[in-house]
């Protein structure tokens, strides 16, 4: 009997706000991320057993491929599970795994059904939207796990839908559904499914002509060569790294390559680059949720040099100086959210990547 799933079809009207995430480890009371972030137990939710997760294994998206329990014990040993699942009206990006010596459990981020119009996101639409309809080049967007890339990656493309170009999705899974009724041809491919590796559907994919490729993650040096090597080659490409900033960002990514390819990849990134967007979502002081602090660094002339060179010190103040073509430094933003009584003191130290920075800042 799967005590939680069953419980959780009318008792997911009980969770309050705008919460993110569900919490489950088989013998425990699950746990909820609220709309602040904070995690914890679900209210009147009963243990979590085994047959839960093999419930919402069942409630896979994908018909044509489904995971199973046994997979948990791979060939090599055990492993972690990556799936979309439909719990009850509701889509979920999942990340299954072992703790403790082999105690299930599961980590199920909400996914919004409706993708949201990108002028909601926080962004500057006059600046951020236009990237999207450049003919080639690369897009980062920055930060950490549930700051938002994914939606503002989706809100973009939405925006594109009435071009005809074709619109190539490679995630690991499939987050949101791009509608197909529309001018764009979109096609959805999910690694482990659709294709054995992102770089591997990124090499495919020059042979689709696609006009935008959406790349989930830049996770290893193979993605990194050949998503830089399709935005050289004429194709708009949109990426996602785990940095905290933007010059964070494009020394991750370089240095993520070996030393012998580094200057070779410095000059692809240099000549592709559109911008850099990091994100982090920061909890609001002026009511329960979270707002968006952003970073943008698009590629000036300075900015294209400092990466060539190397010097990543550098390009923090080359987006302070950068203002008048559209750049902004996290801790300016952040600053500006305080000033607007969106979010505390407290936070705003907290969530800034240099605080010594932010510090200078809030003096003028």
């Amino acid at each position: 009997m799967a005590a939680f799933v069953e419980w959780f079809e009318k008792g997911k009207a009980d969770l309050a706000g705008n919460w993110s995430d569900l919490f489950l480890k088989e013998g425990r009371i699950p746990k909820f991320a609220d709309a602040s972030g904070h995690v914890v137990p679900i209210p009147g939710a009963p243990v979590v057993e085994r047959a839960d997760f093999e419930q919402i294994l069942a409630a896979q998206t994908r018909k044509d491929f489904r995971f199973v329990m046994e997979d948990m014990h791979g060939s090599e040993g055990p492993r972690e599970l990556d799936y979309a699942a439909s719990l009850f009206g509701l889509r979920f990006r999942c990340n299954q795994f072992h703790y403790s010596g082999g105690v299930n459990a599961l980590v199920m981020r909400k996914l919004n059904e409706q993708i949201p119009e990108f002028s909601t996101l926080g962004l500057p639409m006059e600046v951020a939207l236009p990237f999207f309809s450049r003919s080639a080049g690369i897009i980062i967007f920055a930060g950490a796990t549930g700051s938002g890339k994914s939606t503002s990656q989706a809100s973009g493309l939405i925006a594109q839908l009435h071009r005809a170009i074709h619109i190539l999705t490679i995630e690991d899974p499939v987050e949101y559904l791009i509608p197909v009724d529309q001018n764009a041809e979109v096609t959805q491919r999910e690694v482990g499914v659709d294709s054995l590796s992102f770089s591997m559907a990124i090499r495919a994919a020059l042979r689709e002509k696609p006009n935008i490729i959406m790349v989930g993650e830049l996770r290893d040096a193979e993605t990194i060569e050949a998503a830089t090597i399709a935005a050289n080659s004429g194709h708009l490409v949109l990426a996602t790294t785990h940095a905290s900033t933007a010059s964070e960002a494009i020394r991750r990514i370089l240095e993520s390559v070996p030393s012998e390819n580094r200057a070779g990849l410095q000059n692809i990134l240099a000549d592709s680059l559109v911008a850099v967007i990091a994100q982090k979502l920061l909890p609001r002081a002026d009511r329960p949720g979270k707002v968006l602090a952003y970073e943008i660094m698009t590629a000036t002339s300075a900015v294209r040099a400092d990466i060539v060179t190397g010097r990543y010190a550098n390009l923090p103040t080359q987006i302070q100086q950068g203002r008048e073509e559209g750049m902004n430094l996290m801790e300016e933003c952040i600053k500006d959210l305080y000033r607007a009584s969106r979010i505390t003191e407290e936070t705003a130290y907290a969530f800034a990547p240099s605080p010594d920075r932010l510090r200078k800042i809030m003096e003028y």
